[in-house]
């Protein structure tokens, strides 16, 4: 069995060459064909001479079962039937094709519709790896790519500072290296292992000094206990704690003096009060400080309220600035007079400027004259040093004028940018609606102080009727009395305490006096010079125990330093912090790796085609900023393609995954394809009663995605058979004939042929044809109307 599809072939010398020429358009040949046809069959008055037989009639049986003619097919090409000739390139704008046909095996199977799409596993979505800017592309939609080829350049911040770390990673390893080498050469010399002894040594010195140290505190507290123990049989410390408990009693004693004045005092207060409450004397002021806070909170009312008119005035004139402001700028008003300033502060500044140079020029020459008059001794030093200071401040003068003059260029930028955007005239409006905005806000602070001034005034309208009621009633007066009697009450109050406060000083004198009689405060200092030769003792102790500790350090050092270990921790460090470094520029020799990058390349990447295909789509544009992982575009690898097809619920249990297929694709009449069952999903469509599946099928490379195709699966096999596409057989009269290619070119015979059945757009023919002639598979009808033209012209 000969599986390979039927190719189309041209009759000319060029294969597919199909389109018609611009001389002698497709539809000419088309309207000649359709006059010829519409002859044959309304003015034709004889029927055709059978005599000559468009095929030779049937005769015996080939190998294959197929009936020969009566010739035997002998001469290839049909010889014996007419010939139908197609003059210069009318075959070619006709678009006829022929192709060979071929033996296959008869196959009965499952009909199915389906649809070309991509294999999944040949569609790959390109991505950047790492952030950046796309510099260049290099492709476009549609665009053929072979694997490896360079698809677009992609510049990285990323990896440039992948770079930076790679070479600090670096130069931190050239430093461990030059460090370890150092160290080596200090621990030849020893350089090692005498410090750590030195501070050994040192350390036990120190402990010794403290030891003596320690020691003559420790006599020191041993002969102040014993003055502390003389002092105490003497009963040296008793008379301090007595005596300041008798002074104690005598301020308290003086506090209630003091106490007693002040209740007479008091009580002499309270009758002045009385005399004057008694004359009326305490109402009228009141009254009087009242009737002025109202007059006070009248005026506050009266400026509060002329502040808020003040304000409400100042929002209509806002209001106004801001309409004015707003049609200004609408004019463009405010775009030139802000650079114009700018531009006036510039030349301002450029004058300020030369003119500072033009004194630093001349403040350089007096300078220089100065000096030389110095040299030859014809001024003095305070002359020099007066042009020095005066070239001194022409020069900040200069630096001034200048640095002002760069400001003033950079405000006239920044004005012209402002000028080009109408920024000026926004920040006007702006101004103008805080300025409205800041009045709204007095008016609304002015009305809340006119509500106070108003509430002050209600305020203090009360506190005047009260104090004309007081004044009727004379209250104040009572209020007076009432307040010098609580003066006495709390002066015989505190004379009260005063008097509780002897009784306490005199229980603690009687205390102290037992006390001294029985010597407690001479064993509370003994008590404490004991304490403190404790804490000499102990202090002596702690001092012997770090002498002995420093003593252990500093033989455990004589033997590090006889056994060269010092030397050797310093060679380990080194060769650590030199492995730390090599581990850290590998790591960063990885991340450049990572990055697509290697040390010493430039800061961008190449984005370079994963698999060979067609650029299916693309969404980046040049210069477009990435973030990692962006999509860039969709290659898509058409060697070999998928056809989706739908199962019905019935025929699932024939079709299994390696099934077989044949279809045709309604775009290439007369190809056939061959592919086979890829994958079957395991849902079924509760709607459609289907389930989708996909087949595997090699592209010759004119299968387009989106295809439409039909076919069959194939069951079962039978014989071999010969088939065509259904559009090369045609009905001739009461014949079923095919057009095969003669022998000249641009020329064609038809042969009757028995055929079978049509499944996915192919016939099966039963007898006429043999393995491998020639047949017309597109353009058959053009031919039979060239045949029909033929015979027409035959009759007249």
């Amino acid at each position: 069995m000969n599986n390979q599809p039927i190719t189309p072939l041209d009759v000319g010398d060029k294969p597919n060459s199909t389109k018609p020429t611009k001389n002698t358009p497709f539809y000419i040949v088309m309207l000649v064909s359709g006059v010829a046809v519409a002859a044959f069959f309304v003015g034709r008055q004889n029927a055709p001479d059978t005599s000559k037989p468009l095929v030779a009639e049937a005769g015996h049986k080939d190998e294959h079962g197929h009936e020969e003619s009566a010739e035997g097919h002998a001469e290839e090409g049909g010889h014996g039937a007419e010939e139908i000739k197609f003059e210069g390139d009318a075959a070619k704008i006709a678009g006829i094709q022929v192709a060979p046909v071929r033996m296959e095996m008869q196959s009965s199977g499952i009909p199915f519709n389906g649809e070309i799409a991509a294999d999944p596993d040949s569609v790959v979505r390109v991505a950047s790896l790492v952030p950046g800017r796309v510099a260049k592309l290099f492709v476009a939609v549609g665009s053929n790519v072979r694997k490896g080829q360079t698809l677009a350049i992609v510049e990285s911040r990323a990896i440039g500072e992948a770079q930076s770390a790679y070479q600090q990673a670096g130069s931190r390893l050239q430093n461990a290296q030059s460090n370890l080498n150092v160290v080596t050469k200090q621990a030849r010399a020893g350089v090692f292992a005498r410090a750590p002894l030195e501070i050994a040594r040192k350390a036990q010195v120190e402990a010794a000094g403290q030891v003596r140290s320690a020691q003559v505190a420790l006599r020191q507290t041993q002969v102040a206990y014993e003055n502390v123990l003389r002092v105490a049989r003497a009963g040296g410390y008793a008379s301090p704690a007595l005596e300041a408990a008798e002074e104690n009693q005598a301020a308290a004693i003086a506090d209630v003096s003091t106490r007693e004045t002040a209740v007479r005092q008091a009580q002499a207060a309270l009758q002045n009060a009385e005399s004057l409450a008694r004359v009326g004397k305490f109402a009228n002021p009141a009254l009087e400080a009242a009737r002025d806070q109202s007059a006070q909170a009248e005026e506050a009312e009266r400026t509060a309220e002329a502040a808020l008119q003040n304000a409400q005035a100042a929002t209509t004139s806002a209001q106004a600035e801001l309409k004015r402001r707003r049609e200004l700028a609408a004019a463009g008003a405010y775009q030139s007079r802000p650079l114009q300033e700018a531009r006036r502060a510039l030349v301002t500044a450029q004058s300020a400027r030369a003119s500072a140079q033009s004194e630093v020029t001349t403040t350089r020459a007096n300078l220089a004259r100065a000096k030389t008059l110095r040299a030859e001794g014809l001024v003095s030093q305070r002359d020099l040093e007066a042009a020095q200071q005066a070239f001194d401040t022409a020069t900040a003068r200069l630096e001034s004028g200048q640095s002002d003059e760069a400001t003033a260029k950079e405000e006239v930028a920044r004005q012209q940018r402002l000028a080009s955007s109408d920024l000026a005239g926004i920040a006007e409006v702006q101004q103008a609606q805080a300025s409205l905005a800041e009045a709204q806000s007095d008016v609304s602070t002015r009305t809340a102080e006119v509500a106070r001034a108003r509430s002050s005034v209600r305020l203090a309208k009360v506190a005047l009727e009260r104090e004309e009621a007081i004044w009727k009633e004379g209250l104040a007066n009572r209020r007076e009395t009432s307040a010098a009697r609580n003066a006495l009450e709390t002066a015989q109050t505190a004379l009260v305490k005063a008097r509780q406060s002897v009784k306490v000083t005199t229980a603690a004198l009687e205390r102290e006096r037992r006390l001294f009689g029985q010597k407690v405060a001479n064993r509370r200092e003994v008590s404490l010079a004991l304490a403190n030769l404790q804490t000499a003792q102990s202090s002596a102790q702690q001092t012997r125990q770090s002498l002995a500790v420093a003593a252990g350090v500093l033989q455990r050092e004589e033997g590090i330093y006889g056994q060269n270990l010092n030397n050797v921790a310093q060679l380990q460090a080194a060769r650590s912090l030199l492995v730390s470094a090599q581990s850290d520029r590998q790591a960063a020799r990885m991340a450049l790796s990572l990055l697509k990058s290697a040390p010493g390349r430039a800061a961008s990447i190449p984005i370079v085609a994963p698999i060979s295909g067609v650029v299916q789509d693309r969404e980046v544009a040049p210069g477009e900023v990435l973030d990692a992982d962006a999509h860039l575009m969709t290659i898509v690898n058409l060697s070999r393609v998928h056809v989706d097809l739908f199962l019905p619920e019935r025929d699932m249990a024939k079709v299994r995954v390696g099934s077989l297929l044949r279809a045709t694709v309604d775009a290439l009449p007369g190809r056939v394809i061959n592919g086979s069952i890829e994958l079957i999903h395991t849902t079924l469509d509760e709607k459609t009663r289907t389930v989708e599946a996909h087949a595997d099928i090699p592209n010759p490379g004119d299968l387009r995605l989106g295809m439409f195709v039909r076919g069959k699966i194939v069951t079962s096999s039978g014989g071999s058979v010969i088939t065509v596409p259904a559009a090369s057989v045609l009905k001739t009269e009461d014949k079923t004939v095919v057009y095969l290619q003669g022998d000249e070119p641009n020329t064609y015979v038809a042969r009757e042929v028995e055929v079978g059945t049509t499944e996915g757009g192919q016939t099966v023919i039963k007898n006429g044809l043999k393995n491998g002639e020639k047949v017309v598979v597109k353009g058959a009808f053009m031919v039979k109307a060239q045949s029909m033209k033929a015979e027409l012209g035959h009759e007249h």
